[in-house]
């Protein structure tokens, strides 16, 4: 899982988590045995804004994929 989470560094993405959830987060660390992830749009974030960093363990995550498109109106 981390040679895939490798190639989502510093981007949006969604992660899909077993139970099929989804989520759309922006990756900012990928670590041993996890990600670190923040809020879809974090590259603009402030340094103070640590209280959105959220860890998401590999054991929790069935695949990682790119985010959903916006659809056009």
């Amino acid at each position: 899982m981390r040679k895939i989470a490798d190639k989502f560094q510093k981007r949006d993405a969604t992660i899909v988590l077993k139970g099929m959830e989804r989520i759309d987060r922006w990756i900012s660390e990928v670590q041993e045995d996890r990600v670190i992830t923040y809020p879809v749009g974090a590259a603009l974030l402030t340094p103070s804004a640590r209280r959105f960093r959220e860890p998401v363990r590999y054991s929790q995550m069935l695949s990682i994929v790119e985010l959903d498109p916006k659809p056009v109106l």
